[in-house]
């Protein structure tokens, strides 16, 4: 098997600041993966290069190329790495090789701890209800908030995507302000070494852990805000990489930071109750998956006809709470589209979504109607012919 070379570098460029930069000795793309990290607060740049190893796992295990790091890993992500880590992997993914990491040096993280917790904010239902779980006041309060582009928006390196995320950051600055928090952007190139096989979705943990990992020797714990509940992890084939998030990342914990999984014993739909109890969220919740070039175009912050905003607004509407989101959905497009947006929901929970299974049985037992198969298919054929006629004749 062939075998890749990482080179890393660090760059300080302040107190609060530091890049990060690895070069691939390999035959897939010449460009190296950056991290430029900002803080409020001053902040030190890592040790170790594990951030590096997690970058590039995915792409490595799919080329199959075994990978040697010119720089120090901590011992036990290393160990995880090159066992637990890759058998939860290429269980989700056959197509994945196993694969030999080795490092010229591995470290133990000193025990020193900095009693700091961090956790990604983003505006969603997921991050909301970490917040408000671990917020100041709590048994263990969050000391900082962070945001990241590692693929978030799709391609990192467009206008457009670098616009989406200099909005989330001012939003999550504005949070983090509010709460006496310190706030740290990340903002990477991690995206152009993914083949299209694994876009954000199947990759996700992955990738932000491995943006976690530049700040070890900042962070003691960090809470990845979990979007499934417990009972539907799982370590088999599935269209995204969620269902192992709670296998996943103590796996990927280094001896510097330690990963949970935030709020995995609540359901979206409790999370959802619990984050309209906070007026604040009124104005800011974003849930939409547009990616950059869509979303540079939205007057409000969610689209309102994509899935996920169909969920969040059946949901926000069988709690009555839809209308105190005026300012940041269209509650009239939902209105004229809510039998739709059931059988967009309903669609997703047949093919085994487990958001959308949990909420279409919460819809059925306030009385909604849940189509079956047939009524679904008729409703896809009809929408399909209007759309064949409004092409052809230029009317449906």
């Amino acid at each position: 098997m062939k075998k890749t070379t990482i080179t890393v570098s660090t760059s300080v460029k302040d107190a609060d600041a530091f890049d990060l930069e690895a070069h691939l000795d390999w035959d897939g793309p010449a460009e190296p993966m950056r991290y430029e990290v900002h803080s409020q607060e001053t902040i030190a740049p890592p040790v170790s290069a594990d951030w590096a190893v997690l970058s590039v796992l995915f792409p490595l295990m799919k080329a199959k190329r075994d990978v040697f790091v010119d720089a120090p890993i901590s011992a036990k992500l290393l160990h995880y790495v090159n066992t637990d880590i890759q058998a939860a992997l290429t269980t989700f993914d056959p197509s994945l090789s196993r694969i030999e990491i080795s490092a010229a040096e591995t470290i133990e993280h000193p025990p020193e701890r900095t009693n700091r917790r961090g956790t990604g904010f983003s505006g969603g239902v997921d991050s909301f209800a970490t917040l408000f779980t671990y917020d100041v006041g709590t048994l263990q309060p969050l000391t900082d908030l962070t945001y990241f582009n590692v693929g978030t928006f799709g391609d990192e390196q467009s206008a457009d995507s670098k616009q989406v995320f200099s909005d989330g950051y001012e939003r999550a600055k504005r949070k983090a302000d509010q709460r006496g928090l310190n706030i740290i952007s990340i903002q990477g190139t991690v995206g152009h070494l993914y083949s299209p096989d694994y876009n954000f979705l199947k990759s996700h943990t992955v990738r932000n852990a491995a943006a976690a990992l530049t700040l070890e020797s900042h962070l003691d714990e960090y809470l990845y805000s979990s979007a499934f509940e417990y009972r539907f992890s799982q370590v088999k084939p599935h269209y995204e990489l969620t269902p192992l998030d709670p296998i996943l990342l103590p796996l990927m914990s280094n001896g510097a930071i330690t990963f949970y999984s935030g709020c995995a014993g609540m359901s979206r739909f409790d999370k959802t109750a619990l984050i309209t109890e906070h007026p604040e969220t009124f104005g800011e919740l974003d849930v939409c998956i547009l990616l950059a070039h869509n979303r540079t175009k939205l007057e409000k912050y969610n689209c309102s006809g994509c899935a996920k905003c169909f969920r969040t607004m059946l949901t926000l509407d069988a709690l009555g709470k839809l209308d105190n989101y005026s300012d940041v959905f269209n509650l009239r497009y939902f209105r004229r589209k809510k039998a739709e947006a059931v059988r967009v929901i309903s669609k997703l929970a047949r093919s085994y979504h487990p958001i959308e299974i949990d909420l279409v049985e919460r819809l059925a037992q306030a009385g909604t109607h849940i189509p079956g198969r047939a009524e679904s298919w008729y409703h896809d054929f009809n929408d399909q012919v209007r759309k064949f006629r409004k092409r052809i004749f230029g009317k449906a």
